[in-house]
Formats: C-alpha cells, structure tokens, sequence
C-alpha cells in the first residue's frame, strides 16, 4: 500500500497554524521593533484563535492515527460481510455527501452487529460486493473500532 494521504483535520491545520502565525509573528515583531504595543495585541490576538484551533486539529488527528494504529496491533480482528453504501447527510463537503460503508457481522450468539466506515469520497460499492472487510475491536469497548476499507480495495489513482 502507497503512502496514505492526509486526513481533512491535518490539512486543516497546516492552514491555520501558519494564517496565525502570519498575523502573529509581524504583530509581535512591531511591538518589539517598533514599540507598537497596541498593533502586537491586536495581531496576535487575532492570530492566536488559528494557532490554537490549528493545534486542536492535530491533536484529535494524531489521537485518531494512534487509535487506528492501536487497534490494529491489539485489537480483536474479525471479518465483516459488505452490507451497503450509503451517503453520509450529516457532512457536505462541495454540496456533495461523502459515501459511507456498512457491514454486518454476526456472533456466534446469533447477534447481528452493524459497522460503519469513515467518510469516503468516492461510492466503492463495485469494490466490495461479496467482499469480507476487516475490523479491528477494542475487546473492552466494543463500540470502539476500526473498520479497514483501504485494505480491500484496490489502488485507485486519477489522472
């Protein structure tokens, strides 16, 4: 598998910490240079509310690699059977809704357990049909999991 690309939060934060720091930096160098004290509060408090919600961003995405990363070396792996796609109507990324994946996974219990992806750009339905999908469960928190599309679909590249 090809180097991932990064996640909406990472590219959210690589342009907001830097559009703070660009209002930050000359503020601070006017209050120091120039004894501006008044345009270096100004500037910087109005740059500081992009550093911060920068930082946040990469934060909640760095804890969401972790817990993917984790899962996958501690979880319970099981297999779950494509179910559908369907759009996701909560988010609307250029008045288009992202896809989603459902898949059912039955105990041996007799228990039918649903499972849903994360927000996909593109509808893989073709991909997945009579496909087994992997998940990664926290055995001590089974609503805490990771269902693994990448590993079953095939390397998609636009042109």
């Amino acid at each position: 598998m090809g180097k991932k690309s990064p996640d909406v939060l990472t590219i959210m934060a690589i342009v907001f910490i830097p559009l703070g720091l660009m209002l930050m930096i000359p503020g601070i160098i006017a209050g120091v240079l120039a004894g501006e004290l008044f345009f270096a509060i100004i500037l910087s408090v109005c740059g500081l509310p992009f550093v911060i919600v920068g930082i946040v961003f990469l934060v909640v995405s760095s804890k969401r690699r972790k817990m993917i990363l984790e899962l996958k070396e501690n979880g319970q792996r099981i297999y779950a059977k494509f179910d559908r796609v369907d759009f996701n109507y909560v988010v609307e990324i250029n008045h288009a809704h992202p896809f989603i994946v459902y898949a059912r996974y039955e105990d041996q219990m007799g228990t039918i357990h649903m499972y849903k992806s994360s927000n996909l750009n593109y509808d893989p339905t073709g991909y997945l049909e009579d496909r087994e999908i992997p998940i990664y469960i926290d055995p001590s928190n089974p609503k805490r999991y990771y269902m693994d599309i990448d590993s079953v679909m095939p390397t998609i590249e636009y042109h």
